[in-house]
């Protein structure tokens, strides 16, 4: 991306940065190095990342092949799974890793604040107690407009 007020000057590039990568790992426990020619994702939601075929990976060695995580919740999807899979020249094929995420949606819940409200100064820290009728299992945290 260039900004002609710093077109004679320099430029920059700007990589944005995914929202999840996960690793899924090889390791070669053969004695011959192992030529891993390609890898495929058959499926929706995710995609190889900063990843180059041929890898050549050596007896003993392990490496990190990074996945991207792209977040689709068009339609309201409740989440995306694929299936990755690598051509290599080893006599044992290797296995095919099923990937899947799951899509959590905000939504809004009922609660009603206690009345053990204990009385405090300003910088004080007091515990309010709240009460749900729904159940709240899987809630990490609440936003909350008093």
């Amino acid at each position: 991306m260039r900004d002609k007020f710093f077109e004679d000057r320099f430029w920059c590039q700007y990589t944005l940065l995914p929202l999840l990568i996960s690793e899924v790992s090889i390791s070669n426990t053969g004695c011959d190095t192992v030529i891993i020619f390609s890898g495929k994702i058959i499926g929706a939601g995710f995609a190889l990342y900063g990843v180059s075929f041929p890898i050549l990976l050596e007896p003993g060695k392990l490496i990190n092949v990074p996945i991207l995580s792209v977040a689709d919740t068009t339609g309201h999807k409740q989440g995306s799974d694929a299936v990755l899979s690598f051509e290599s020249n080893s006599t044992t094929p290797l296995p095919s890793v099923q990937l899947q995420r799951r899509n959590i949606y905000p939504r809004q819940y009922k609660m009603a604040i206690g009345n053990e409200i204990k009385n405090g100064m300003p910088g004080d820290t007091i515990q309010i107690r709240f009460y749900a009728p729904d159940d709240l299992q899987g809630v990490s945290s609440l936003d909350l407009d008093i």
